[in-house]
């Protein structure tokens, strides 16, 4: 297992793992998806350049804690039969 350095980030933002998370590389673009399990954060970093490519936090408002979460996966090709107006909403 590889070890990766997140010092080049903003505090707040390094991912935290403390009682659980997981993460996967994705080998087509070099880049690395974390789930903080506690958090609610799931975010996928560029790992050449260093830059956060997006980031997801499971929560119903801005106002609002966030949602725990657990086993997110990335999906490489969305099925045919999937309605994507339902991710209209998604910023």
């Amino acid at each position: 297992m590889k070890s990766y350095d997140f010092s080049w980030m903003e505090k707040v933002r390094r991912p935290r793992t403390v009682t659980g998370g997981l993460s996967d590389y994705m080998k087509n673009n070099n880049s690395l998806m974390i789930e903080e399990m506690d958090y609610g954060r799931l975010f996928e970093i560029d790992l050449k350049n260093n830059n956060l490519l997006w980031r997801y936090i499971n929560k119903e408002n801005k106002d609002a804690l966030p949602y725990y979460m657990k086993w997110s996966r990335r999906v490489n090709k969305l099925p045919s039969t999937m309605n994507l107006n339902l991710s209209k909403g998604c910023r």
